[in-house]
């Protein structure tokens, strides 16, 4: 099964410790709903917090109504969804790996931001330049299945390319006015998919834990601060 997962550089300096201590305590209640004879209280909470030597992980939970309709009957049901979180102290600068999507990510990111200081926006996005992107994809014994390609030019605007073991310098060269935004590639760890937004899926059989220290050795000495028009 695939595993997500998306990149945010915290911009405040914050210690394990500290971290830990104003996660256990976030929870936010926006009321509740009557389901099955019950009273579920709607709203977010960070759970199973634990400070290891690498850092500090959890579960970010938020439980939300959601309304279902068969045939002339509506009703509002309370759907929980959890996600597993890191914060990874990483050359020097603290790091938040959201395990989701992206658009579920940033919304992750905005509580873990509140949790840990009273407000949103100190958790970053983050980027990966395409001359980076093939970097990454250069390395021996790499082979890359998949491209997509963005053109900020006249005429076409998204490619998608597929092979064995695409050449990422020849595409260049042909597709001169694109840049990579999202590459598939295959290393000797696995099969990854990463987008030019700090995304990263791997389509092997790797847990979170090796996807984490695999996005701590390739992935984070590449990232960058978004430009502002990205």
């Amino acid at each position: 099964m695939a595993v997500a997962c998306t990149v945010f550089e915290v911009a405040e300096e914050v210690s394990p410790g500290e971290s830990a201590r104003r996660l256990r305590s976030y929870r936010v209640s926006l009321g509740d709903l009557e389901f099955l004879d019950m009273r579920v209280e709607l709203g977010v909470a960070i759970r199973d917090v634990v400070e290891t030597p690498e850092g500090v992980s959890g579960v970010f939970e938020e439980v939300l109504p959601v309304s279902i309709e068969v045939d002339t009957v509506s009703a509002r049901i309370p759907v929980r969804v959890r996600n597993s979180f890191r914060l990874a102290w990483v050359r020097g600068a603290c790091y938040a790996l959201v395990f989701a999507k992206r658009r579920r990510a940033l919304r992750v990111a905005d509580s873990l931001s509140h949790a840990l200081f009273g407000e949103g926006g100190r958790l970053q996005a983050m980027y990966i330049p395409p001359e980076k992107l093939r970097r990454l994809c250069s390395r021996e014994g790499v082979k890359v299945r998949q491209v997509v390609l963005k053109s900020y030019g006249e005429g076409l605007k998204t490619a998608v390319l597929y092979g064995v073991d695409l050449q990422l310098q020849e595409l260049r060269k042909r597709f001169a006015e694109s840049r990579e935004v999202y590459v598939v590639y295959e290393d000797d760890v696995g099969v990854f998919g990463v987008g030019s937004a700090g995304y990263v899926v791997t389509f092997s059989m790797l847990t979170e834990k090796e996807l984490e220290e695999y996005i701590a050795d390739k992935i984070i000495p590449l990232l960058e601060p978004p430009a502002p028009s990205q």
